[in-house]
């Protein structure tokens, strides 16, 4: 896994260039994060993906009591489930920067596998480009034995629902559009500047080939 952060690392740096940013040289990473990857908790205590996408009211109107969630501003995935104890009701996922521009990608491509998903994007500053927002409903097999979707069907309340994922993803401290680049760049390069030189590419077009999207 070290291995794979020394190459984010130099993925990034790939990308400063291809975008004409300049700054401090970062150290190569020495100790990763072990941090589990998912965590089933109350709704009223999530504390990573899920944080400030329900409100209490909300909550209860959805009869949302417990979030499947990681730790927020780690990747250009951000993912949240949202269930009825043991039961998956809704799963939203927030797509930044490459991670985006594939999944946008994949849907016009494929457009039947995305035909139930509600789907929102937003332009976002720096070289992230557009980040894409999806909410699905869960299929999932209920205690009485019936399988399928069992959250709400409501379009309003499931717009809202994404609108609130999307808006919340974005504005955390350290990821999304308003810190995700920011902080990366900080923590591999320093403080970034514009270079004031037309953006000149290298390497890969995108970073796919080097960084991979964590998926549940």
């Amino acid at each position: 896994m070290l291995q794979i952060a020394r190459l984010a690392t130099e993925t990034a740096r790939r990308a400063a260039t291809a975008h004409s940013c300049e700054g401090k040289p970062g150290e190569r990473p020495a100790t990763i994060d072990r941090t589990r990857d998912t965590t089933q908790r109350p709704v009223a205590q999530a504390t990573g993906t899920c944080t400030h996408v329900v409100d209490a009211r909300t909550a209860a109107r959805l009869t949302v009591t417990t979030v499947s969630e990681r730790p927020a501003g780690r990747a250009l995935t951000e993912q949240c489930a949202l269930r009825r104890a043991d039961l998956g009701l809704f799963h939203m996922t927030a797509y930044y920067g490459p991670s985006a521009e594939q999944e946008m990608r994949l849907d016009g491509r494929y457009p039947g596998t995305a035909k139930d998903a509600f789907k929102r994007s937003m332009e976002c500053k720096g070289a992230l480009g557009t980040a894409y927002f999806k909410l699905v409903r869960t299929n999932d097999r209920a205690p009485d034995g019936t399988s399928g979707p069992h959250g709400t069907s409501d379009p309003k309340e499931l717009n809202q629902l994404l609108d609130s994922f999307a808006t919340a993803s974005a504005a955390r401290p350290g990821s999304g559009p308003a810190g995700f680049g920011i902080a990366l760049a900080g923590r591999l390069y320093g403080s970034p500047r514009r270079s004031g030189r037309p953006s000149r590419r290298k390497g890969p077009a995108t970073t796919d080939e080097f960084l991979r999207d964590p998926q549940s």
